[in-house]
């Protein structure tokens, strides 16, 4: 059995580490991690925060809203050496008060979504794009009271360098109120990027855009786990 597993250092970033196979192994101020990875992005509303309408308080619109596990699996040889990762993913949506959420976007980029792993000239690379909506009748109900539905959207870039046992992550979100990412229940010191693209032009004011996303109600889970 190898004797190489990842760990995170005291900065945040992560690396697979060929003396540590457990937390007694583990140099100071490092933290074991193990051959599993559980990646958990999370774009939610924070209800102290909120500033859009309640509907007369009828609506809570606190909560999760899109929350994306990706989960990666390393394997080794007998030397302890990393030589491959699979991927899954697993995909949490929130309700609408009209119909059912939608996992992408009715607008430019909104189709967008990827899983894929590939091998690059330094390591491996696993990317993932998630995409989600208001329903077409919460779309409808919030154009006629004259405000725009938003991209909620996640990308989620990890790439492992081979040659150096570096793990790099990067992240991305679109327009939207609050965003988390956390590994192994450990809050990423990585920093999300406010923007995953260019924002396309509104005829809407940023304050009505911030209320729109406070539309999208209660978590619901689906099936939608995916391996590469």
């Amino acid at each position: 059995m190898g004797v190489n597993d990842f760990v995170k250092r005291d900065d945040g970033s992560i690396y697979w580490d060929n003396k540590a196979n457990n937390k007694a192994t583990t140099k100071s101020g490092e933290t074991y991690l193990g051959k599993t990875l559980k990646f958990e992005f999370n774009s939610y509303i924070d209800g102290d925060l909120w500033d859009g309408p309640t509907m007369g308080g009828l609506i809570d619109p606190a909560g999760d809203k899109l929350t994306s596990t990706i989960t990666l699996k390393a394997s080794e040889n007998e030397n302890g050496e990393l030589t491959g990762l699979s991927a899954t993913k697993s995909i949490k949506l929130g309700d609408t008060p009209f119909g059912d959420a939608r996992g992408f976007y009715p607008g430019e980029g909104g189709s967008n979504n990827l899983f894929t792993k590939s091998t690059t000239k330094t390591g491996i690379s696993v990317k993932f794009e998630q995409h989600a909506s208001v329903s077409t009748a919460e779309e409808a109900n919030l154009n006629i009271i004259r405000y725009n539905i938003v991209d909620v959207a996640q990308q989620l870039n990890i790439n492992y360098n081979s040659t150096n046992g570096n793990l790099g992550v990067s992240s991305f979100t679109n327009i939207f109120p609050s965003a988390t990412l956390k590994v192994m229940d450990l809050k990423s010191c990585n920093t999300i990027s406010p923007l995953l693209k260019k924002p396309t032009e509104s005829l809407f004011t940023i304050r009505f855009l911030k209320a729109l996303i406070r539309n999208m109600l209660l978590p619901n889970y689906i099936d939608d786990n995916d391996e590469i």
